[in-house]
């Protein structure tokens, strides 16, 4: 009985009361009146409607403590629920779905009956057409190929382990022609710098002043004074290349005389056995 209901529970001799009969027997007696019909209707009505208004509250209640906002099926879901008691989507009846919820609530939270997890005639058959396009090798076929790429890649290892041992041992070699070559490198560069000191000390001296050498005047004399240059090496090329052609005959000449002077003693000697 709710709270309202005994509260508003008749009294004796208006809406009910009860005599005794006897030792442990009861009668209930009513009162004939209409208004005190219509006053049980009203306060029957009240309970129920009290009853009503306590269950919206726990349901504003229950609302109110979750937190998270998350949907009765997320809620579901983090709790380790099902997240559908029953199906509200077509796929919820799918066989698909159905081996997922088995799968991951069991039997008891999924209530799906085990047999279903199990490929049936159709299954079995796309699945044996699904493995011939993906693999259509046979076992002993797939293992040769795999043997042979093993074999491949071992050979490259000791092809590459191979090349490494022989530059190993030409190591020193290389790192002193890399040394050589850093060190022609920087003193190129120092002559370089010498040379383009000389140029613009020169060029101060033909002023008789220190110039800027962004004037044009500057860069003009630059300009000549490389001409001059490139003049003097082409000069100095020509004398060394006629200082090579001339070495070049002196030594076929001398090559030429002894020649010669090897025939004439092979003849002399010749004649000397003839005589």
């Amino acid at each position: 009985m709710s709270f309202l209901a005994k509260i508003f529970r008749p009294k004796p001799g208006s809406l009910s009361c009860y005599r005794q009969h006897g030792p442990g027997v009861q009668h209930r007696c009513e009162s004939s009146k209409p208004e005190v019909k219509d006053q049980v209707v009203m306060v029957t009505e009240i309970a129920e409607e009290f009853d009503d208004n306590k269950e919206d509250q726990e349901a504003r209640i229950e609302k109110i403590r979750n937190k998270s906002r998350l949907s009765e099926a997320h809620r579901n879901m983090v709790n380790g629920k099902l997240p559908y008691p029953e199906s509200k989507a077509y796929w919820h009846d799918s066989v698909q779905y159905k081996r997922r919820m088995f799968a991951r609530y069991g039997v008891e939270q999924s209530q799906v009956y085990p047999g279903i997890a199990w490929p049936d005639k159709e299954d079995l058959d796309a699945n044996k057409e699904y493995e011939q396009v993906l693999t259509p090798l046979s076992i002993e076929e797939m293992v040769s190929i795999e043997k042979t790429k093993i074999l491949e890649e071992e050979q490259k290892l000791k092809e590459r382990y191979d090349t490494i041992v022989d530059k190993l041992k030409t190591n020193d070699n290389v790192i002193v022609q890399f040394h050589n070559k850093q060190k022609k490198k920087t003193e190129d560069q120092l002559a370089s710098k010498k040379q383009k000191d000389k140029l613009f000390e020169e060029i101060r001296q033909h002023f008789g002043f220190n110039i800027d050498p962004r004037d044009e005047k500057f860069q003009e004399m630059i300009e000549i004074k490389k001409k001059e240059e490139l003049k003097k090496r082409r000069i100095e090329k020509k004398k060394l290349r006629e200082e090579k052609l001339i070495n070049m005959a002196l030594e076929i000449e001398k090559q030429q005389s002894d020649i010669k002077e090897t025939k004439g003693g092979t003849d002399d000697t010749a004649k000397e056995k003839k005589e």
